[in-house]
């Protein structure tokens, strides 16, 4: 829908209810112009479409020019206004003098803010490397055109198709670029739709707009997990926008599903228009499938540094299809997208904002020094694509389902190339930031996850069952099992659970209740006499049950503790713990 049609069919009906002779001759000419500028309309010539941009600027300018003598006539009202109170407002503003004087450093503060605020209406703020900042001109919204006029164009390298963002949220693209200004079409209006992915679920859809608040979501697959309350964010099909910006939540009316914009449309004074110089590189991964297109897309100043910075991507899906089996999306392919934030992990399509560093923003989430042998966002939010977008939670409560297995998939990206020790020593130090201040289980049916113990925690109790589980091979084939059996469907904590006791052989019902569903950590006590060693669990849940390994004079020894004293006839010179065991130690005395 162009500016220009609009503005002349605004035009041409108010002509139309004019009434008496003396009209007749103009309205007759505003109909041959009309038809005269609609042809011009479709011509595609560059002389002409100068001539098109120049004369939408002129209009745009005219319209703030036109609206100058309405707000000032409202500001003289305002102003006699104010005189009038004047005089009382004197009497208190006497009392609070002494106040004032103590709000000094508040004032500093807020000359500051203004300072700042001055450089957004001057139109020279800029926010990251990829986004620049525009003030709204014209606001048009009817049920028929949603659009914004911006106050910049060709000028700063704006272009149709752009994404525009309400701070980090999107609210619609650039489709028409002036010398001077542009106009954007908002996601409410009529004509836009925007391909967007709903996550957790991951399903993709089409957002509609319906000229209202009312936005849809449309052409949804049939075995959507959509749930009220969902994120949407814009997925980057067909190469439309940068995939992982916010739009809004989901809204579930009579099995319609509409979305909330995290945006009020009706409040954006100021805009980011991403104006990212992408480009592309590629290569191809030989697979458990076959061949899988990888594809890279980051700024044109990072390419060079990305190609080798993301060598991290291939060694990921070595890893991991090892452990895991085959990559959950070969028919999408797999894509790594430089962001400004700093990740995201979208089905099929990673965002990436880690600045090219590795660990987590240059730092070891497990200070060993195994945290920076990798880059933490392209190994983390990758590993999502088995748990998470592969294997989905039906309820947040089990988030850990994502978050836990995740986390748990750092430790055996470093277990495959640096060495069994490696992952151990790199889980084992996440231990420090465990925080069991609550269960990692949330309530369910109340749209609420548990602690964010979940990533650590949830990883050092999966890194604890295959110590329990005592065979790689069986443990290898468990995590391989669960992708297969959990194919691209939904799942509860329970069933998760149930399939890796079933798979590995042994009842783990108490050990996922200690863990998952009570903040307590477990401790092995024992005490020694001559000949006696004594041992049991306490701080438990009750009929707690876990085999432990221990080195018992220098030997490997597994113990089966209860919550009742155990005891084992032998002459004890020293033992430790095996430490790849989440658990505490105490020794008592007999």
């Amino acid at each position: 829908m162009e500016t220009s049609r609009d503005d002349l069919g605004i035009a041409i009906r108010s002509a139309f209810l004019k009434k008496g002779t003396q009209q007749k001759f103009s309205l007759f000419a505003l109909i041959i112009i009309s038809i005269i500028l609609i042809f011009a309309e479709s011509i595609k010539a560059r002389p002409i479409d100068y001539v098109k941009a120049a004369i939408r600027d002129l209009i745009y300018h005219s319209s703030q020019v036109i609206a100058y003598p309405a707000k000032t006539i409202v500001g003289i009202s305002n102003f006699t206004s104010s005189h009038i109170q004047v005089y009382e407002s004197n009497k208190i503003l006497k009392k609070e003098n002494e106040d004032l004087k103590n709000n000094l450093l508040k004032n500093d503060y807020l000359e500051i803010e203004n300072a700042q605020l001055k450089k957004l209406v001057d139109e020279k703020l800029t926010t990251y490397k990829n986004l620049v900042t525009a003030r709204v001109m014209i606001d048009k919204q009817s049920l028929y055109l949603n659009s914004f006029i911006i106050g910049i164009g060709s000028n700063k390298n704006i272009k149709k198709g752009m994404a525009v963002l309400d701070g980090k949220n999107f609210i619609g693209r650039i489709v028409d670029v002036n010398f001077f200004s542009s106009r954007v079409l908002l996601v409410s209006d009529l004509n836009s739709k925007i391909p967007v992915i709903i996550e957790p679920s991951g399903d993709q859809a089409i957002l509609s707009g319906h000229g209202n608040d009312a936005l849809s979501l449309d052409y949804l697959p049939k075995d959507q997990k959509i749930q009220d309350g969902n994120a949407v964010y814009t997925s980057g099909k067909e190469g439309l926008f940068s995939p992982g910006i916010p739009i809004g939540n989901v809204l579930k009316k009579s099995n319609q599903f509409y979305v909330s914009l995290f945006s009020d449309l009706n409040q954006v004074l100021f805009v980011n228009v991403n104006i990212g110089d992408y480009v592309k590189f590629s290569e191809i991964y030989k697979g458990e499938k076959g061949h899988l297109d990888i594809d890279y897309y980051v700024l044109r100043y990072n390419k060079e540094k990305a190609k080798i910075h993301f060598q991290d991507v291939p060694k990921m899906f070595d890893a991991f299809e090892y452990w895991f089996g085959p990559y959950p999306f070969y028919e999408d392919s797999y894509k790594l997208v430089e962001v400004p934030y700093l990740g995201m992990e979208h089905q099929s399509s990673i965002t990436y904002g880690n600045k090219y560093l590795k660990g987590y923003l240059g730092r070891d989430p497990s200070d060993t020094g195994w945290g920076l042998k990798f880059d933490f966002i392209i190994i983390h939010e990758s590993g999502h694509e088995w748990f998470a977008n592969n294997i989905t939670y039906i309820d947040i409560a089990d988030m850990w389902v994502h978050e836990g297995f995740t986390a748990y998939s750092e430790n055996l990206f470093l277990d495959y190339h640096f060495g069994k020790n490696a992952g151990a020593d790199y889980t084992i130090g996440t231990r420090e930031g465990i925080q069991n201040d609550k269960p990692i289980i949330g309530p369910y049916g109340v749209n609420k996850n548990g602690s964010k113990d979940m990533y650590s925690k949830g990883a050092n109790l999966l890194h604890t069952i295959r110590q329990i589980t005592n065979n790689d091979e069986l443990w290898r084939k468990t995590l391989r099992g669960l992708n297969e059996k959990f194919y691209h469907k939904t799942v509860s904590s329970y069933q998760v659970e149930e399939f890796i006791s079933q798979s590995i052989g042994i009842d783990l019902r108490y050990i996922f209740n200690q863990y998952l569903r009570d903040v307590r950590i477990p401790v092995f006590e024992y005490k020694i006499d001559e000949n006696r060693f004594n041992y049991r669990w306490s701080n438990t849940i009750d009929n707690f049950d876990m085999p432990i390994d221990i080195l018992l004079n220098g030997e490997k020894t597994r113990l089966y503790p209860k919550n009742k004293w155990k005891e084992y006839r032998t002459k004890v010179n020293t033992i430790d713990t095996d430490r790849n065991f989440y658990i505490q130690t105490k020794k008592k005395a007999f």
